[in-house]
């Protein structure tokens, strides 16, 4: 019995990190959605202006910056780099859809060069300036296209199975995940050295990759045997299905390189909840992990960094920052403590009680 309280005491050592929440406000009207977040916790997204139509913004912890001020139309940023560049689109007509894939360098808002595209689009960008994004030309055919400098042209994905190659987001390393399309075909994909990789689903026909962390992890949706769409965690070499709640359905949006996967899932009563998973040991409800929630419901979470970091929006629509809560100096030591206690105890009641040893060890483990 003391056995076990000690690894109760010990346990929070493994759970799953707490949080605190900051909204990251409005440029006057009601609505906000952190999409992207950089290594320094800067936000990127959009938020409606009093007359409700949407800007791309950028939030860095204390202000929310309008980063297409002069522009009249819609504009929604994706991407975020750790210089503060922003990427995303902008409507360039109010008069039907034709948005155009731009980029904010700190200072002003510039649109890439889409060649003779009707629309453009800019998802991600990465630390050495590459932006992945899809072009659209006058024949409605669409291309993958990878921006090597913010003023240059673009570059076509190379296209290898199908007949479109997509890349959503990019790390650093040049590795691209996104999805590859043709007849009857729309599989996840992964994108490095010119090399395509179909990812395959989760025993559906359909799977798309929407984020890809520094050191390669992969998080998307696929649908499953049933009909329903999982979020899934792509490890290196194989897509682990990360289930839903009672609602069936779940959707994987970012990644980081500690195989922390963030996205949103459906309750039994078909509401859409923020989730955070564990690799593919643990599912969360991310309302359970907010420490100051006073209430609020997080429907949807978008991006998570390597330091922790999530962003994503409120059932209310309001877009949000989540930290890690870092636990105090001494509750660390009563951790350590306890742990140790139990590692001692567990060597013990070896000693004393033949055959115990693994099932100890591996309650210790847990």
């Amino acid at each position: 019995m003391r056995l076990l309280l000690t690894l109760a005491i010990a346990a929070p050592a493994f759970a799953a990190p707490f949080y605190t929440m900051t909204e990251i406000g409005t440029l006057g009207g009601g609505f906000s959605n952190g999409r992207a977040i950089n290594a320094n916790g800067v936000v990127a997204g959009i938020s409606t202006l009093p007359s409700s139509t949407g800007h791309a913004v950028s939030w860095n912890g204390a202000t929310l910056t309008d980063v297409t001020p002069t522009h009249p139309n819609r504009s929604d940023a994706y991407g975020i780099n750790d210089a503060g560049i922003a990427v995303g689109i902008a409507d360039v007509n109010p008069n039907f859809s034709a948005d155009m894939a731009f980029y904010w360098n700190g200072t002003s808002m510039n649109f890439f060069d889409s060649l003779n595209a009707v629309r453009s689009y800019a998802w991600d960008i990465n630390n050495n300036g590459l932006t992945v994004g899809t072009l659209q030309d006058p024949f409605n055919t669409f291309s993958g296209v990878v921006w090597n400098t913010l003023t240059g042209s673009p570059v076509a994905l190379p296209v290898q199975t199908g007949n479109f190659t997509e890349a959503l987001a990019i790390n650093d390393a040049g590795v691209m995940a996104g999805q590859v399309r043709g007849p009857g075909l729309q599989h996840a994909m992964r994108l490095a050295a010119g090399t395509v990789q179909d990812l395959g689903t989760l025993g559906g026909n359909s799977s798309i990759a929407y984020s890809i962390s520094e050191n390669g992890f992969i998080a998307g949706t696929s649908d499953i045997s049933t009909g329903e769409f999982h979020a899934f965690f792509w490890d290196g070499s194989t897509m682990h299905d990360l289930g839903a709640l009672a609602g069936g359905y779940s959707w994987g949006a970012g990644v980081n390189s500690s195989r922390y996967t963030v996205g949103y899932s459906y309750d039994a009563q078909f509401n859409q909840t923020g989730m955070l998973w564990e690799g593919t040991s643990a599912m969360h409800i991310m309302d359970n992990l907010v420490t100051n929630a006073n209430g609020r419901r997080i429907a949807s979470l978008w991006a998570i960094n390597d330091n922790g970091q999530i962003t994503g929006v409120l059932r209310n629509g309001m877009g949000v920052r989540l930290d890690p809560v870092v636990p105090e100096p001494a509750s660390i030591v009563l951790c350590a403590a306890g742990l140790a206690l139990a590692i001692a105890r567990g060597h013990r009641v070896f000693n004393h009680s033949t055959g115990k040893r693994a099932s100890v060890s591996d309650a210790v483990r847990k």
